[in-house]
């Protein structure tokens, strides 16, 4: 598919609605530096589309229409057209009133849009962010952000869950803001982390780059992390220490990874991720320490490794895993 060809269908899904941000942004370029209207719609097409819009009444849309057809013609426009001859002021009409209406449109749909994305248990997805940032959400968890990120202004998302971040640095030096749940930022410009808010804390654990991390007022300011770091943050306060990152990152690769991990750390992992309660009959098991690895998409082989390790019956009822010792 040539460029022509190209440039018509993003025009065909856009009179359909059905244009995405980024595809928005191709055609509003497109048309800023063309000087052809043969790729363009008919000036019918654009009114239909001007009256479709949210907050737009058949009186507004109207007088913009106006405003395209009276517009004064543009000389830099050759009056060429495949199917029809036109004035150089139509084809002026023409790229000023799809130019006009793709602006509009582009304001209204994607600067005050709030997006979402949430997985299920046992479901991991990568998202990528308005401004070429990927963010791989961990089962269980959600990320939204607002508008579609101005040159000029802060990156915030709002993470509830686990996500990997891998933030672009932007020519603008714009920050990349990550808030959680109970008031903890994560600030930055372009680097790669791992930010977890489960289980009533907070961990972030920094693998490139640096991050400055504010708490709620309650606590001192703002913390600077060093990459291989984890900063955790709860009730207790805030602990910062040196970590081995692929421990607390190894699932965006579909590895679990633990190192000495006591089951009842082990279990919390299950119950985020798959969303299984868990019972232990004998308190002492939540205290045994379990290292190895495992498949972050195989829970069975998970629960099979720890029964067989510490000789321990699990068992499900319902959506509860009741273990106990053989």
């Amino acid at each position: 598919m040539n460029e022509d060809q190209y440039i018509k269908l993003l025009f065909e899904k856009f009179i359909a609605g059905q244009c995405s941000r980024a595809e928005l942004e191709i055609l509003i370029d497109y048309i800023n530096k063309t000087d052809d209207a043969s790729n363009l719609p008919e000036i019918d097409e654009v009114q239909a589309q001007l009256e479709q819009m949210p907050d737009l009444d058949k009186t507004r849309s109207d007088s913009i229409l106006a405003n395209i057809l009276t517009a004064e013609p543009q000389k830099k426009l050759v009056p060429q057209r495949k199917t029809k001859r036109i004035s150089s002021l139509q084809m002026a009409a023409a790229i000023g009133g799809v130019l006009l209406l793709l602006g509009v449109c582009y304001q209204l749909f994607f600067a005050s849009y709030t997006q979402e994305y949430i997985t299920a248990y046992g479901e991991v997805r990568t998202v990528e962010l308005p401004d070429g940032s990927e963010v791989m959400l961990n089962a269980n968890s959600s990320l939204r952000w607002k508008g579609g990120w101005a040159s000029y202004n802060v990156r915030e998302v709002w993470l509830s869950g686990e996500g990997f971040f891998s933030v672009v640095h932007t020519e603008h030096d714009q920050k990349f803001v990550v808030h959680t749940s109970p008031g903890l930022s994560v600030e930055v410009l372009g680097t790669k982390f791992n930010v977890n808010d489960r289980q009533e804390r907070i961990q972030v654990v920094l693998n490139e780059g640096k991050v400055k991390v504010k708490a709620p007022e309650t606590y001192e300011k703002e913390r600077l992390m060093e990459p291989g770091e984890l900063l955790e943050y709860s009730e207790e306060g805030i602990h910062q220490q040196a970590v081995n990152t692929e421990l607390y990152t190894s699932w965006r690769n579909n590895v679990l990874q633990f190192e000495n991990t006591p089951l009842s750390e082990v279990f919390s992992l299950v119950k985020d991720n798959y969303g299984y309660e868990v019972h232990f009959e004998d308190n002492s098991i939540a205290q045994l320490r379990f290292s190895g690895f495992n498949a972050a998409d195989d829970l069975k082989l998970l629960l099979q490794t720890l029964s067989k390790s510490f000789k321990l019956d699990i068992r499900k009822r319902d959506n509860v895993l009741i273990i106990k010792y053989k």
